[in-house]
């Protein structure tokens, strides 16, 4: 068998999936929004293509380095300003984990079609959001490939056979897990506090995502003050600061009343008398300074570098780094997983020995300890778990896969 034929035939188990896809992009083909997508949607067969490469590319590695890039579909015309190739070069998975290597992280491989199939024409010369939104695939970890359409990121995540539709989820899903995990109230009747807490959680949710893109895994422990009960089970705190680190926590404040007005007139927009379509292109036509949370915890992501957890407050305190999680030989509690899919879903019980390795199961046995805690754990492997205690079901939670969300 081909491997073009092996990729459709890998595609066939998820064809209503793809439907889906291009679906989606042909109805934002007649919305009137300032993305590439309101001039120019893909084919069905080219949609089949992009990601059936992507995901056999994600098996491949190239001298020993794993693939792992972001692949934009767009036409040439698009993206004026890009690295482009003399020759454009076939778009197969052995081209992909080659030139995988060389796409800096928050910048894409270009594909385009062509009257023989997709080419390789170039490299962005911006991040997501500089222009090339739209549809893109990217190479996310062996066997997994997260499709993104515009603002809906990611749209669907394409693991094994089988497939997890996000949709509306976006780049906002983990945040707003976090906030419930943390039981942080969002007050409708303080609009700064709202805003504060929410906000809080935004750039909580960034600092898990850019410890996954460094690869070398880590763990954040979140606490609900800089004392408490949780410090005994933290032996030894390799590196506490002698006062907690504000920064991030000041760099919410003082960016409050920019995301204030903008909320507020995101608010007037949607309760006006305009169509869902003409709203929503109002919305991401707004203009203004970009809001940019990777500033709050740049100075952060590192310190997971350091072997051991850093530990941070609810509001964004951060306290050191290199924690060590001793707690006592106890039993704990059933462990459930979730998958960061929308909906209901059944929980699966598993033992904590199942669950991950000693990375996981400390925090699991942490956050069993201490009910007011949230784990973020992340892996070698770039693979995110959010652990929480759950009043509900009276058990530990623990999400897996949550960097789909991110």
């Amino acid at each position: 068998m081909t491997t073009r034929d092996s990729v459709l035939d890998w595609l066939s188990t998820s064809e209503d999936a793809i439907g889906r896809i291009h679906a989606q992009l042909e109805h934002l083909a007649t919305i009137p929004l300032p993305t590439p997508m309101s001039s120019w949607t893909p084919r069905l067969e080219e949609l089949r293509e992009l990601i059936g490469v992507a995901f056999w590319a994600s098996l491949r590695s190239n001298e020993e380095r794993p693939t792992r890039v972001r692949i934009a579909l767009t036409p040439r015309h698009l993206v004026p300003n890009a690295f482009a190739l003399a020759s454009p070069v076939d778009y197969d998975e052995a081209q992909v984990a080659k030139l995988a290597q060389v796409v800096p992280t928050y910048r894409s491989l270009l594909v385009s079609p062509e009257a023989d199939g997709l080419k390789i024409w170039g490299l962005s010369n911006s991040s997501p959001g500089g222009g090339i939104d739209g549809i893109t695939a990217e190479v996310a970890a062996p066997g997994i490939v997260r499709v993104d359409i515009d603002v809906f990121r990611p749209f669907a995540v394409f693991t094994g056979r089988s497939v997890f539709l996000i949709e509306s989820g976006g780049r906002v899903a983990l945040a707003h897990y976090l906030q419930r995990a943390l039981r942080k109230r969002l007050p409708n009747e303080d609009i700064v506090a709202l805003h504060q807490a929410w906000h809080e959680c935004i750039v909580l949710g960034v600092l898990a995502t850019m410890i996954v893109d460094q690869g070398h895994g880590g763990t954040i422990l979140v606490v609900p003050d800089a004392e408490g009960e949780w410090l005994g089970s933290i032996d030894p705190f390799a590196f506490k600061f002698s006062a907690p680190d504000y920064t991030a926590q000041e760099w919410v404040r003082q960016n409050l009343p920019f995301n204030q007005s903008r909320s507020e007139t995101v608010a007037r927009i949607w309760s006006s008398n305009l169509s869902d379509e003409d709203k929503m292109a109002a919305t991401l036509s707004l203009t203004g300074r970009p809001w940019q949370p990777r500033e709050a915890v740049q100075h952060i992501g590192p310190l997971a570098n350091c072997d051991g957890a850093i530990v941070i407050t609810h509001d964004l305190k951060v306290l050191g780094f290199g924690a060590k999680i001793r707690t006592r030989d106890r039993g704990v509690p059933m462990l459930c997983r979730l998958d960061p899919a929308p909906g209901l879903q059944e929980l699966r019980p598993c033992h904590l020995e199942d669950f991950g390795g000693t990375r996981h199961q400390s925090a699991a046995r942490f956050v069993s300890a201490h009910n007011t805690c949230v784990a973020v754990v992340i892996s070698q492997d770039r693979r995110m778990s959010v652990v929480n205690w759950s009043d509900e079901h009276n058990c530990l939670i623990a999400v897996e896969h949550a960097e789909w969300w991110s």
